[in-house]
């Protein structure tokens, strides 16, 4: 507990402490021509399609995608978020 006897509890896969913060998917497609493709969903499996139909639509066969999870940093004064490693690369 902190100083206001509120439970905090850390991310596995940020390894943050956090209040219930939603975790979300961000993805993102680039290409060497500068196009990019990006979204962000609450589910990972509904992310991981995402970016696979993102891969399929680009035109450059060299285009790399990435998926990350991300959290709204519920202790910043601006609102930001924290980025977790690269859970999966194409």
């Amino acid at each position: 507990m902190n100083v206001n006897d509120e439970h905090l509890h850390v991310s596995a896969s940020l390894g943050i402490p956090h209040r219930e913060v939603p975790l979300m998917y961000v993805w993102e497609v680039d290409d060497a021509h500068g196009r990019k493709r990006s979204g962000v969903t609450g589910f990972r499996h509904r992310a991981v399609l995402d970016l696979f139909q993102a891969m399929c639509g680009m035109p450059d066969p060299d285009a790399a995608g990435i998926l990350r999870a991300a959290m709204l940093d519920a202790f910043a004064r601006r609102p930001a978020y924290i980025y977790s490693p690269v859970l999966m690369r194409l």
